[in-house]
């Protein structure tokens, strides 16, 4: 059977919306009770349990709106719910349903809508399947898989609260609960269904015939435009053939009009080269002229000696240009070495300054130790000298150590003493202790030992008082056994005497002999029936015929002139064949055709995209060109870039020397003042003697301010030459940029453009090549669809040819079948059939009835057996309950003995234990004043030695400082420092003189090198005059060559020729752009009809019209097929219910009292009320749910007095017992009575139960007897 597993819910009434918000209950069998506050969200497990199976939202939630979480009370917009259920079905595959609802909080109203519901099946091998289904589907899918119907699970089995007493409400409601538990109205639903059906089908057919006179009346329309299109069309093919001469003819003399337009244009080509050669000839003159008075003395030796004097020339001035790099180079050499002299002297200086600071810090460390070390041994009493600087350090120190140590052997020497006389209080303490903890513990156990036997007198009482049997009750129950016996007897008896299996037996041969002559009579009219039937078929199959041959002719007419168009002549037969021939021929050249119209395009689009890049490619060099000659403009002015850099180069070597001249005049400064201000001072470069102080003390004072006012005057030449540096570092970026657009300007922009040249050229000749493809590709097409229109028309000829003659055949064979037929009656045969069908059902009835009388006297034996079975079990039981109740008073009277007994000793105990507990806090207090005492001595002990170890860890760390500067040598670096700065201020120097010689050379060279710019310009104006006679020679010749070539060509000739075949062309211009007209009115005319036969009016004309008449030829059929099944089912109900009368259900739920049925409906009690209710929902369980192992019950014991709780109690045990015997058994039972818990726990019914609360913890499974346990529920 199926069961329940577990479930999950989130956002759902109470239960909050987020991930923690989550709560989950395991279901257990036999009992998951789940116990609460009011409020706190039981109900709502079963109101989950129930939509999750139905898809049915609880009764008084507003169709689901109050069942999701509401959104305002965790402040957001939107709630989403989910609900997922785990079950086990008949078949113990595992399934999943999970169910999601949002809802949505609008202005003033909340919206819901489930959104999903989603079902998971997994079968015994693991495998899992999905199902998404709409709610209605879902819930079929779940009651099949739990094996009850949606009815039952909705009123008995998931009953809410508020319904819980349904069976006794008013008549009409309770007929409608009972119809839909019974499903009674089904077939009538079905009837009234089909009924509707039937009616809507025929009144779809009356619009339908009414639809189909339109539709014929566009059909015809239709083929009138369609006849009248194939004209205009072959008129069109006329034109189409006469333009195709006409651009024949234009096409040759565009070709001959081409040939003379090459012709005239090499003709221009040629001229234009001849004027380009007389122009360069004028400026090859001009630039003679302009050598010439450029050159004051012209060269007059051979082009030999003027080569080999340039050469001479060039041989000095690269010799001077070395001299002068070598000369650079060295300078720079001797400015690196000035800086890194400079950079060492800082260094240098640098270093002294820290070393002079650390022997003045050596100096004060050793004072503050000496004076420290004094003062400690004065605190210590030892004896010092008076001055710090003559103590014996090392002495000192260990004088001090040594105090220091009997302090610290005088410290632990006190706390081991006050340790002791702790340890012996904490010995008299540990015994008061040990004597009260062993009062307690006799104390305790007395209790526990009190307790179980106060448990055990309990148990005692409530099983005595739970047995309300005695020897009256065994009386009754042998009373009725008796009787019950005797009842059995005679049922038996009477059974035997009856021969039930010889009627059964002379019934059912006398039924098996009536049905196999309906066999025979049945055989007969299906015979019968058949005979008429072949010959209805037979005139079906001639009106067939001629339809068909109509049809035939019809499309014959319709495709004549398409016939005509691609064959000339209408073929015979195989119409089909020879289009398809004709569109396979079609269909091949198109394919070549279309290859090679998307070979040319794919080159034109080819060299459309090369035309682009390339032109792209262009204006991107020449953009790169006008940015880069902007950017060197901008750096350079109108200035050269080379001439820029030298100059550039030459400020900046200034300002370097001017910088390191003002960075060696400041030490130069500081070291004259240094001499000024010594006892005898004079002056530092002449040696003279002063007059006076004051003088001394101007100069002094003027050497300070220039040597002040240095550092600034050099951050100045600094700031300028970084940006010099700067502006030099840019111009020599931009000078691979300066190079690369000259190389774009004379290389790859020309290149660039004669390639952009001859891309444009082959694009024009392949689109050429590409039109005239075009051309005839069209011309194919027209005919492939002409052949495509005639087509369909083609096939279904074919086809109505051959359905006629495998009409004409299946004719002749029912007219052979039927030309000898049965010599019966067919009214005769069907009198005869009706006549053995009622004496057969009436054998069946007779049979029928027998067999339920036959069952009706089994039943009741068997009833009267199970109640003798429940008569004896009730009479043991009765009695081994007498005697248990004896056995439980004896105990109970020893439990109450025990209990005050021990009462007594657990007393006396308690009298000892108090002044027990009076000693040990007055030794515990004592023992604590004296810990507090010793623990300040201790401290102040402590603190006072800490105190003398940290001043003396002070004294040895300044000690080993000073050790570790001594062992450092610092002094001796200090004077080597010294010596060094020293001796590279004289390298300095030096270096100072080898520079000044450099430059002087280097100032020599240059001006003899820009002396001699003159000369070397003047010789090359020499050379390049003799190259532009040269030139000039060359140009004359070029020029008669071309001015021969020219007086060759015919130019008259190809000029009158080319007049004439331009007025040709004219000509057939006009008389092909008259031919176009007519073919664009025509083409005009055929766009339109195919415009509106391709319109949504007489497009599918044809085939609406079809499928309408066979959509009315189907509703004729199935609304006569509606109407006859309606009729039989309606019979059917009738005839079944004929006897009976049982077509109409009335259901009361009564009471037998004194013998007499009372209606229960407002004359029950609330407790009567939820007794009834809850014993029909059982029953009907039982009845119904079968295969479904599971019943919830909400609140049952709601105005039940104590009795009848009980009482409830003891019949759930013998269902539980009873269902659990068939399969497991699971009741979820929803309650807030803790009795009513302890009394299904003391029939052994429960163990665990879920306690669900109002607090934030999760819902948690506790025991009945730690029944303290709260669990978790959404926050409410």
């Amino acid at each position: 059977m199926s069961k329940l597993d577990s479930i999950y819910l989130q956002g759902v009434r109470s239960y909050g919306p987020f991930d923690d918000d989550g709560q989950s209950v395991k279901f257990i069998s036999p009992i998951t009770l789940i116990m609460g506050q009011n409020g706190c969200g039981k109900t709502t497990i079963i109101e989950a349990l129930k939509y999750a199976t139905t898809g049915v939202t609880p009764p008084g939630s507003d169709k689901g709106k109050f069942f999701v979480h509401d959104p305002k009370l965790s402040k957001v917009s939107e709630v989403h719910s989910l609900i997922k259920l785990n079950f086990v079905d008949a078949t113990q595959e595992r399934w999943t349903v999970k169910r999601i609802m949002e809802g949505v909080q609008k202005a003033n109203d909340l919206k819901f809508k489930t959104l999903d519901v989603t079902i998971t099946r997994t079968d015994r091998n693991g495998e899992k399947k999905d199902y998404r289904h709409r709610c209605l589907e879902a819930d079929h899918i779940l009651c099949a898989a739990l094996g009850v119907s949606k009815p039952i699970l909705n009123n008995v089995i998931f009953c809410h609260q508020e319904d819980a007493c349904w069976p006794l409400d008013e008549g009409k409601k309770l007929k409608e609960k009972f119809d839909d538990i019974f499903d009674v109205t089904k077939y009538n639903k079905c009837i009234e269904s089909v009924l509707k059906l039937s009616k809507k089908t025929q009144d779809e057919l009356k619009v339908s015939r009414e639809t189909v006179k339109r539709y014929k009346i566009l059909k015809d329309e239709a083929d009138a435009k369609k006849s009248k299109l194939r004209d205009n069309e072959q008129q069109l093919v006329s034109i189409l053939e006469v333009i195709q001469g006409y651009t024949d003819d234009l096409s040759k003399k565009n070709k001959r009009l081409a040939e003379l337009n090459a012709l005239e244009k090499e003709i221009n080509k040629l001229l234009v080269q001849l004027e380009n050669l007389r122009n360069k000839m004028d400026n090859v003159k001009q630039q003679q002229q302009d050598l010439r008075q450029n050159i004051k003395q012209e060269f007059q030796g051979s082009n030999e000696e003027l080569l080999e004097a340039i050469e001479d020339f060039n041989s000095q001035l690269r010799d001077r240009e070395n001299k002068l790099t070598n000369h650079e180079r060295n300078l720079k050499k001797f400015l690196g070495e000035e800086a890194q002299l400079m950079k060492t002297i800082n260094q240098k200086q640098v270093q002294k300054g820290r070393l002079e600071t650390e022997e003045k810090q050596q100096q004060d460390t050793i004072k503050f130790c000496n004076s420290s070390l004094v003062k400690l041994a004065a605190e210590l009493g030892i004896e010092t000298p008076q001055q710090p600087d003559i103590i014996d350090v090392e002495r000192v120190t260990g004088q001090v150590q040594r105090k220091v140590a009997i302090f610290k052997d005088e410290l632990e020497a006190t706390r081991v003493q006050l340790e002791r006389e702790e340890q012996m209080f904490q010995t008299k303490i540990d015994g008061y202790r040990e004597a009260v903890a062993k009062l307690n513990q006799e104390t305790e156990m007395k209790r526990a030992q009190q307790m179980a036997k106060k448990s055990d007198e309990r148990s005692a009482i409530r099983q005595i008082s739970a047995m309300k049997v005695s020897n009256k009750d065994l009386e009754e129950v042998e009373s009725s056994l008796d009787q019950v016996k005797m009842d059995l007897d005679v049922a038996t008896s009477m059974h035997e005497m009856e021969n039930w299996n010889e009627k059964i037996a002379e019934l059912t041969e006398k039924r098996t002999r009536l049905e196999e002559n309906l066999e025979v009579v049945d055989k007969r009219v299906h015979e019968l029936q058949s005979h008429s039937n072949i010959l209805a078929e037979i005139k079906i199959l001639d009106r067939t015929i001629s339809e068909k041959e109509e049809k035939i002719k019809e499309l014959e007419n319709t495709l004549k002139k398409p016939m005509m168009y691609l064959f000339k002549e209408f073929p015979t037969a195989r119409i089909k064949q020879s289009l398809n021939q004709v569109l396979s021929q079609c269909e091949n050249v198109i394919r070549e055709k279309t290859k090679l119209q998307n070979a040319r395009q794919q080159e034109l689009t080819t060299l459309k995209l090369m035309y682009k890049q390339q032109e792209d490619k262009l204006a991107s060099m020449e953009e790169e060109v006008r940015k880069n000659e902007e950017s060197i403009l901008e750096q350079c002015g109108s200035q050269d870039l080379e001439t820029s850099l030298k100059t550039l180069e030459s400020e900046i070597q200034e300002l370097q020397d001017e910088k390191g001249v003002l960075s060696s005049s400041e030490r130069m400064y500081r070291h004259y003042i240094e001499k000024m201000r010594q006892s005898e001072p004079c002056c530092p470069l002449c040696h003279r003697i002063f007059d006076s102080r004051s003088s001394v003390t101007e100069l002094i004072t003027e050497l300070n301010d220039k040597a002040s006012n240095v550092p600034t005057l050099v951050r100045e030449k600094e700031s300028h030459l970084n940006r010099l540096l700067s502006n030099q570092r840019e111009m020599l970026q931009l000078k691979p940029a300066y190079q690369h657009c000259a190389r774009l300007k004379t290389l790859e922009i020309p290149s660039a453009r004669s390639e952009l040249e001859e891309i444009y050229k082959k694009r024009e000749r392949v689109q050429k090549q590409l039109e005239e493809v075009k051309g005839t590709l069209t011309e194919l097409q027209t005919r492939e669809k002409v052949a495509k229109g005639a087509q369909g028309d083609a096939v279904v000829v074919d086809q109505l040819q051959t359905e006629v003659e495998q009409v004409k055949e299946k004719k002749s064979r029912l007219e052979k079948s039927v030309q000898e037929g049965p010599a019966q009656n067919l009214q005769d045969v069907m009198e005869e059939q009706k006549h053995v069908r009622q004496e057969l059902n009436a054998s069946s009835k007779e049979l029928e009835d027998t067999r339920c009388s036959f069952n009706s006297s089994k039943d009741e034996i068997h009833k009267l057996r199970e109640k003798k079975n429940k008569l004896d079990n009730n009479q043991l039981k009765i009695k081994g309950e007498l005697q248990a109740r004896q056995q439980l008073e004896k105990k109970k009277v020893e439990c109450e003995k025990e209990v005050k007994s021990l009462s007594m000793d657990i007393t006396d105990l308690t009298e000892k234990l108090q002044p027990a507990n009076k000693q040990l806090e007055i030794a515990v207090s004592e023992k604590r004043e004296l810990q507090a005492a010793n623990r300040i001595k201790i401290d102040n002990k402590r603190t006072e030695v800490t105190n003398f170890q940290k001043k003396v860890d002070d004294v040895i760390k300044l000690q080993t400082c000073i050790e570790s500067y001594e062992k450092r040598g610092v002094a001796q670096n200090l004077e080597a420092v010294k010596e060094s700065i020293q001796t590279l201020e004289t390298d300095k120097k030096n270096l100072d003189l080898q520079k000044q010689q450099v430059c002087e050379e280097i100032d020599k060279v240059k001006t003899y090198l820009a002396t001699q710019k003159i000369k070397e310009r003047e010789l090359g104006d020499n050379l390049k005059l003799r190259e532009k006679r040269k030139e000039e020679k060359d140009l004359n010749l070029e020029i008669a060559a071309l001015s021969e070539q020219i007086h060759r060509k015919n130019v008259k000739e190809i000029v009158k020729e080319r007049k004439e075949l331009v007025i040709a062309e004219q000509d057939l211009q006009k008389e092909k752009a008259f031919a176009e007209g007519s073919q664009k009115q025509l083409q005009n005319k055929v766009d339109e009809l195919n415009t509106e036969l391709e319109g949504d009016i007489y497009k599918n004309a044809n085939k609406d019209y079809m499928e309408t008449s066979i959509k009315i030829t189907v509703l004729e059929y199935s609304a006569k097929d509606l109407f006859t099944y309606a009729k039989a089912m309606d019979w059917a109900v009738t005839h079944f219910h004929s006897t009976t009368k049982r077509r109409n259900y009335n259901y009361r739920v009564v009471q037998v009292k004194g013998g007499v049925e009372i209606d229960m409906r407002g004359r029950c009690s609330g407790g009567q009320k939820i007794l009834a209710s809850l014993l029909i929902r059982l029953a009907l369980a039982e009845t119904f749910s079968a295969k479904c192992a599971f019943f919830a019950l909400d609140e049952p014991t709601a105005n039940l007095d104590r009795e009848n709780i009980n009482s409830f109690a003891c019949a759930l045990k013998e269902v539980v017992k009873a269902r659990n015997a068939r399969g497991n058994f699971q009741l979820l039972i929803i309650t807030h009575d803790h009795q009513f818990l302890e009394t299904l726990h003391s029939l052994d019914l429960l163990e665990d139960y879920f306690d669900v609360s109002r607090d934030a913890r999760p819902i948690e499974s506790g025991r009945v007897a730690l029944a303290h346990l709260v669990g978790r529920r959404g926050v409410v």
